[in-house]
């Protein structure tokens, strides 16, 4: 029977054997720990060989965290039949065709006239100071600065606006008549912008026009005909001749202001350069520019 001197002993011999075990593993884990190194963002042991870790991303695997990130960014993008953006649609401007002259008829064709912008000024603009102390002293360009823009489509078929009394305002195709903001029908202190194509037989012309009250012509960018301000009915001659090749069109802009009702006029004509010698006036062989010459896309 083992006496209690001999099981102390066999006890302590255990205890020994397990620490030792104990420590060899210990020195074992840190050799191992050691001799492992980074190369290239993976572990390679002392012998070059690559080290594999249980429980880290190798190459090619996905983590949980990035497996999310490419999920939540399936559910934002728009399914299929849905719209990405809502784009908001203007509905056209209508349209005011002539209003100088309303017997001319409206039509559409090659020759479908210049298209353009109104504008108009108020007292409210003269009290700011913007270019004097009244409207009397506004001058073309400042109605395209400081005026207000009506949102109507303007089309002259012709520039033959002959000298007249006028106070019929501009008419929508409804018969309704285009307003101020306060209200107001629109028949002074206002400006027309016109711009399109012109286009005349082969050769050279004078243009010439009739205007009460502003009026300046443009052609191929250089300004043929100006007469600003207020003033009667009134010829101006174009001291620089304007030639066309056949076939040959031509950027055209045409700006007129009325000023106080209720006088207006509104006329582009041409001649031969070789009678530019002549009068410049209503016997100078003048002809009114054709509505075929005109044109705008």
């Amino acid at each position: 029977m083992p006496t209690a001197r001999s099981i102390t002993l066999y006890l302590s011999l255990i205890t020994c054997g397990l620490m030792l075990m104990f420590q060899n593993c210990s020195e074992v884990a840190f050799q191992d720990a050691d001799s492992k190194s980074t190369v290239g963002g993976k572990e390679v042991s002392s012998e070059g060989e690559e080290v594999f870790t249980i429980g880290t991303e190798q190459e090619g695997e996905v983590s949980d965290s990035s497996f999310e990130e490419e999920l939540q960014e399936e559910e934002e993008e728009p399914q299929e039949g849905e719209e990405e953006s809502q784009v908001e649609v203007t509905p056209p401007q209508e349209e005011v065709c002539n209003p100088l002259d309303p017997l001319e008829t409206c039509y559409a064709g090659s020759g479908d006239g210049l298209r353009g912008q109104l504008y108009y000024l108020t007292q409210a603009h003269a009290r700011m100071g913007l270019f004097g102390d009244s409207l009397s002293e506004a001058r073309l360009d400042d109605y395209r600065v400081y005026g207000v823009s009506v949102p109507v489509n303007i089309r002259m078929t012709s520039i033959n606006v002959t000298p007249r009394s006028w106070k019929s305002g501009f008419r929508l195709p409804d018969g309704e008549i285009v307003k101020k903001e306060d209200g107001e029908e629109l028949f002074e202190w206002f400006s027309l912008d016109l711009s399109g194509e012109i286009s005349l037989p082969a050769g050279e012309y004078q243009l010439a026009m009739i205007s009460d009250d502003g009026m300046r012509v443009t052609v191929g960018g250089e300004v043929i005909l100006e007469n600003d301000g207020i003033h009667a009915p009134r010829w101006d001659c174009a001291k620089t001749m304007v030639s066309f090749e056949e076939g040959e069109s031509k950027s055209i802009q045409v700006q007129y202001f009325q000023g106080p009702q209720v006088e207006i006029a509104m006329q582009l004509l041409y001649r031969s350069a070789e009678d530019s010698s002549q009068s410049c006036g209503k016997y100078g062989q003048f002809e009114t520019v054709p509505k075929e010459a005109f044109s705008s896309h």
